[in-house]
């Protein structure tokens, strides 16, 4: 898979933020960002309105999170445990 083979070559957590901060716009870069923050503050149990609010993103940006926590593949989740 193209993912699996960058993973192994970047070694450092500056690696990834280099390499990701190229190869993606600022806005989807910062896109990234947000939704690993959403899911990040939804697994802990937060509010989709306290998340919105926390994070300064709109609600279906959230609720896509949530989405993707309850009814995904279980890989984001399990990733926020």
């Amino acid at each position: 898979m193209f993912l699996a083979a960058i993973a192994e070559k970047l070694k450092t957590e500056r690696d990834f933020d280099h390499f990701f901060s190229d190869i993606l716009t600022p806005g989807e870069y910062s896109d990234l960002i947000d939704r690993f923050a959403i899911c990040s503050h939804l697994s802990t149990g937060a509010t989709v309105q306290k998340v919105c609010k926390n994070l300064g993103v709109a609600s279906a940006t959230v609720v896509r999170g949530n989405r993707v926590l309850k009814h995904g593949t279980g890989k984001v989740k399990k990733m926020m445990e």
